[in-house]
């Protein structure tokens, strides 16, 4: 649900719900019309922000409570869920939990064929990767040193520099990769 229309409508009307209120009840709080509520619930009208703070008042919260969208409190994501972010001939990157602004990062499957190495130029300063190795084995370079990644092992390094993960394994290696972008 992006479309700012919607979202009210959705807010006001859970909100409506949830305190049991009718359409008049609200409207008797909020000094908004009786046909204007029920506009604004359908999605019919977009109301202007003056209207909007009356009905925040009349639900006394504030107004974010009705023009954001509701956060999920649970996030399900089955693995058909998953996208493809990235495919290339001995590299594959799904996309597991795309990056969300309200909290700082995103999760990916990394799946590199056997002998195979994957090169990364780095990102911008403040950015911290976290690389649990599920299946597999892979040497991850970075500044000059050289680290052997097994199966269960977890690694957390600065991602601001180039680094190189390399599968020297006859297996198929796979591996979660926590992107954390810092808010500076």
């Amino acid at each position: 649900m992006n479309d700012i229309s919607q979202i009210v409508s959705h807010n006001i009307k859970r909100l409506r719900k949830e305190r049991q209120l009718t359409l008049q009840e609200l409207s008797d709080k909020s000094g908004v019309s009786v046909s204007m509520l029920g506009s604004i619930e359908r999605g019919d009208t977009t109301p202007t922000i003056t209207t909007l703070d009356k009905i925040a008042n009349g639900f006394k919260v504030q107004l974010s409570k009705i023009i954001e969208e509701e956060k999920e409190r649970v996030l399900l994501i089955r693995s058909s869920d998953k996208t493809v972010y990235k495919n290339e001939k001995d590299y594959e990157v799904l996309t597991a939990v795309k990056y969300n602004k309200d909290f700082g990062f995103q999760i990916l499957e990394l799946n590199m064929s056997s002998n195979s190495v994957r090169q990364s130029q780095g990102h911008n300063k403040g950015v911290v990767e976290f690389l649990l190795i599920q299946e597999g084995a892979v040497k991850l370079t970075l500044e000059g040193k050289e680290y052997d990644l097994y199966q269960g092992d977890i690694i957390r390094f600065e991602a601001d520099q180039p680094h190189v993960l390399e599968n020297k394994e006859d297996e198929p290696m796979r591996a979660t990769n926590i992107i954390y972008y810092n808010k500076i």
